[in-house]
């Protein structure tokens, strides 16, 4: 599972790549501070890091500029490295658009394990454990989604306790400024959701590009300035005031989706599988 998910010798390349950087990180902040001191003889106000850097919040614990310590700046390259890793892993393309925030919050947080060789396999040993229920929360996710319950996502054909052929969702999406439409911001997690569940109904994998419907939906609405599209389980179509018509094209995998969260047996919230990250130390 590991080796085939990422190379062995690409996580050995990577972590001892990570480890040189902090250590030449370090040394670079130890000089800019020397010549930091130097200036400061002379000066008030020594000018020495770079210009972001000197822009930077002032951490309250050390009442040094943020951007200044070295513990901020390891911070920010280990979220670096291990956003690299999840994307590498696939691990955004397969998990629920709630597990997403978490990895995300992770991420901006800098609250990550250090990136080693040990961690990096234990984090796709739990990916491996999770996916079985990854897939049943984004399942659950999709199927929610789909059929909304807000009164502004009232319309007639989301009527009833299953799917039908067809659905109505609002606040999907927005003008761009150069003309045309596309998917807002927000919503991207949710269609990426929507079109992996279609696809590994199907037995297909996670949805991937170019083939999958966000790629079409940008393809569509930002460089060939229409309001439709069409892929190999759905026809959508877009509206200025926000709305996406999602007609699907295999009934049967409609079916399938219905019967695995409609009927109420799978459950999510509480029961979601921890982030992988979480269980890494």
């Amino acid at each position: 599972m590991t080796t085939k998910m990422i190379p062995a010798h690409t996580v050995e390349a990577l972590c001892q790549a990570y480890a040189d950087a902090q250590k030449d990180m370090a040394q670079g902040y130890r000089l800019l501070r020397r010549s930091e001191k130097r200036l400061a003889q002379f000066i008030n106000y020594p000018n020495v890091f770079p210009e972001r850097e000197r822009m930077s919040l002032y951490d309250g614990d050390t009442g040094e500029p943020a951007g200044k310590t070295i513990e901020a700046a390891t911070k920010r390259m280990r979220s670096d490295m291990w956003r690299y890793v999840l994307q590498q892993t696939r691990v955004f393309e397969m998990c629920s658009e709630k597990q997403r925030k978490d990895f995300d919050k992770q991420l901006a947080d800098g609250t990550l394990p250090e990136l080693t060789v040990p961690n990096v396999y234990k984090l796709v040993e739990n990916l491996g454990d999770n996916l079985p229920r990854m897939f049943a929360e984004a399942v659950v996710e999709t199927f929610r989604w789909l059929k909304p319950g807000f009164k502004w996502d009232n319309y007639k054909t989301n009527a009833g306790h299953e799917l039908g052929r067809k659905v109505i969702r609002s606040y999907v999406m927005e003008s761009c400024y150069r003309g045309g439409m596309r998917v807002m911001y927000g919503r991207e997690q949710s269609v990426q959701a929507m079109d992996n569940v279609f696809h590994m109904l199907d037995g297909k994998g996670v949805s991937r590009y170019p083939g999958n419907l966000l790629t079409a939906m940008k393809q569509a609405g930002e460089v060939d300035k229409v309001n439709e599209c069409e892929t190999e389980y759905f026809r959508c179509k877009w509206f200025k005031n926000g709305n996406l018509h999602i007609e699907f094209t295999r009934q049967d995998l409609v079916d399938e989706l219905n019967r695995r969260a409609g009927d109420g047996s799978l459950k999510s919230g509480d029961d979601q599988p921890a982030c992988p990250l979480a269980k890494t130390a």
